[in-house]
């Protein structure tokens, strides 16, 4: 085996998705959007009272939350690159709200959230990491 040849085998192959670095200063538009997403609106919806607490569970527990963490994981991905920390972080938020917020019958007040927590987790990890690989596919 040539010099040449047994260089190429021996360098670091690049990934298929571009890294980034999760850093709470580099990330504070996203982490706003989350509070308010998550903490601010829902205060919104219980000051409406009952009928408010059932708006909210039907409209946000299955269908904005996961919308708003696709968008923002997409929109992380692409302008930071993929990171492991920032879905943690989201998720970690998303559960904080549920335990708050949620309307879950007595036994499921921890499971609940934490089982809708995992699943946010999941969503949003899904998300960022496409955000990355659109990062380097198309080279932003």
């Amino acid at each position: 085996m040539s010099k040449k040849n047994r260089r190429k085998t021996l360098q670091k192959k690049e990934s298929f998705i571009k890294m980034g670095s999760f850093s709470i200063d580099d990330s504070k538009t996203y982490i706003i959007a989350t509070i308010i997403m998550f903490h601010i609106v829902p205060l919104i919806f219980m000051a409406f009272g009952q009928v408010g607490k059932e708006m909210y569970a039907q409209a946000f527990y299955l269908s904005a939350n996961v919308l708003f963490l696709s968008i923002t994981g997409i929109i992380y991905g692409i302008k930071r690159g993929f990171d492991f920390k920032f879905p943690l972080f989201m998720s970690a938020l998303a559960i904080l709200s549920l335990m708050f917020y949620g309307n879950f019958a007595a036994g499921m007040m921890i499971v609940g959230p934490f089982v809708i927590g995992v699943a946010y987790f999941i969503w949003s990890y899904i998300a960022t990491f496409l955000g990355g690989f659109l990062k380097k596919l198309f080279n932003l």
